[in-house]
């Protein structure tokens, strides 16, 4: 059975899981933005009054999903390619052109056929840091909240 000090996560999988934490506090700065500026907003129906805020919201809405997506997916490349091993299959797989989300699907399978067990780790780190986000949403959710308290009284 191998022990806590065999985990990737107390190697060199500490920065990628560190750099993760660091960006969460920023989404919820985002998320609290967007629903700050969605909160009249009526989406069944058209008010032409309503456009500037609907903007907002959705251009907020959209930065909050994409820094999800990016944090998400930049923790499980980094966390992988920490391995020398999969490192060395990212460099083959960059030079050859691949990138973004098919990159990351190469890099996942490629863990999962040669590094199975970092691959089982870092499916485990990274649901228990998902609950992190769940966390920085409702920490999100609470400040649009008494922001929203404090403008309308």
């Amino acid at each position: 059975m191998l022990g806590i000090d065999h985990m990737h996560i107390f190697k060199d999988g500490r920065a990628p899981f560190l750099e993760f934490l660091r960006n969460l506090t920023p989404q919820a700065v985002v998320l609290s933005f967007a629903l700050i500026a969605g909160h009249r907003l009526q989406l069944s129906c058209c008010d032409p009054g309503n456009v500037k805020l609907t903007l907002l919201w959705v251009c907020f809405s959209l930065i909050w999903f994409v820094s999800v997506w990016a944090n998400s997916s930049l923790f499980i490349e980094k966390y992988l390619v920490s391995v020398k091993r999969i490192d060395d299959e990212a460099k083959r797989l960059s030079n050859g052109g691949v990138k973004g989300f098919r990159n990351l699907r190469a890099l996942l399978t490629f863990a999962w056929r040669h590094e199975r067990l970092i691959f089982l780790e870092a499916v485990f780190v990274f649901a228990v840091v998902e609950f992190g986000l769940v966390v920085v949403s409702l920490s999100g959710i609470s400040s649009a909240t008494a922001i929203l308290k404090v403008l309308h009284g």
